[in-house]
């Protein structure tokens, strides 16, 4: 049947070849390296934006330092799985669904954050009376609430699914890719509507409050110095 051949066509598109020359190996090293390297950097920001009561209270600094958390966090993952699949190293598939958990999530918190990080400063600037009442510190914690739970549900779906349909999966060993847990065509499609429609949604937000910010800083265009600041809020 066509669903048959579907299933069997997204099995054997799962199947890992791994070739290891010294090119490969260099470049390897060096995405390593530099994943590290932005991770410090990272994390040197994240600190000193935390030894400022003023930058833990701000808003638009609450979503920075989650946005340098949240990417550090999907750099070291994303690094991890790097080599594991090059060494072609197997691992328990609970094990497994643990990091893809974080990496997917993660991955989508970096574009639903920059969304809020937009609307933040959409307010600050079209509303700049009612900012303190609207962009509160609960309010930004419940916004960052919001986006890790949008984050995850994608990967959640396929966790049950496959806790539900075959459970005993969970203690075979795999090599550890997102693709190991589509295990019916229909996942794939969610998994890509998914993107679809976070891609979208992100754009819009973000094209919104960047035209809307132009048109506030043409309206002001008298005070050349609130112009200036509109136009690269964001």
């Amino acid at each position: 049947s066509n669903d048959s051949t579907a299933e069997v066509s997204l099995v054997y598109s799962q199947i890992l070849q791994v070739v290891l020359t010294e090119g490969l190996i260099s470049k390897v090293v060096f995405v390593i390296f530099m994943s590290m390297f932005f991770t410090y950097l990272n994390a040197i920001m994240f600190y000193t934006l935390c030894s400022k009561s003023v930058f833990k209270e701000t808003p638009r600094f609450i979503l920075f330092n989650h946005m340098l958390l949240n990417d550090s966090i999907q750099l070291v993952v994303t690094s991890l799985l790097y080599i594991l699949n090059l060494a072609y190293l197997k691992l328990v598939m609970a094990a497994c669904a643990s990091i893809v958990f974080v990496s997917n999530t993660t991955f989508y918190n970096s574009p639903l954050n920059l969304a809020v990080m937009s609307l933040e400063r959409y307010v600050a600037v079209r509303y700049p009376l009612r900012h303190v009442q609207i962009a509160t510190q609960k309010r930004t914690y419940i916004a960052i609430g919001i986006v890790w739970f949008l984050g995850l549900v994608q990967f959640i779906i396929d966790l049950f699914y496959v806790a539900v349909t075959n459970p005993k999966m969970f203690t075979s060993q795999i090599f550890c890719t997102r693709d190991k847990f589509f295990i019916k065509q229909w996942q794939v499609d969610v998994y890509q509507g998914f993107n679809i429609f976070y891609f979208v949604s992100v754009s819009m937000i973000i094209l919104f409050t960047y035209i809307s910010i132009l048109i506030t800083a043409r309206s002001v265009s008298f005070n050349k110095d609130s112009a200036v600041k509109a136009h690269k809020t964001l």
